[in-house]
């Protein structure tokens, strides 16, 4: 399901999760696994409702969804939602697209992850 939060602008960074990072929600929390490093990550209640976002919006449309659902100042959810990304980008958790493939991306959710685990 496409949330209809932003397509990606000019100028803005648009991510996509890197290879092989499989994960999944449970319950509330996005709990992500860097197969390469053989790592377990789980994310609070704000990066599990970002997670979901990386691939599909642009970090303006991501801090737009972070104000209207966690109602803060969107200075503040700007920081925040850069620090994150800046982190997950840090860890290698994801990567910046191409301008060319700043597309949406599929659901991830929704789809069976390689080697048989649920996204």
């Amino acid at each position: 399901m496409a949330l209809p939060y932003s397509t990606p602008e000019p100028g803005m960074a648009a991510w996509r999760i890197a290879e092989p990072v499989a994960w999944q929600l449970v319950g509330d929390e996005a709990v992500l696994v860097d197969l390469g490093a053989g790592r377990a990550i789980g994310l609070n209640e704000t990066g599990s409702f970002i997670w979901p976002l990386i691939e599909r919006e642009c970090e303006a449309g991501i801090v737009r969804a972070v104000v209207r659902r966690f109602r803060i100042d969107a200075e503040v959810a700007r920081a925040e939602v850069a620090r994150f990304v800046g982190l997950l980008s840090e860890r290698g958790l994801i990567v910046a697209r191409e301008p060319s493939s700043a597309e949406p991306g599929p659901s991830r959710s929704d789809e069976a992850a390689p080697g048989g685990g649920a996204a």
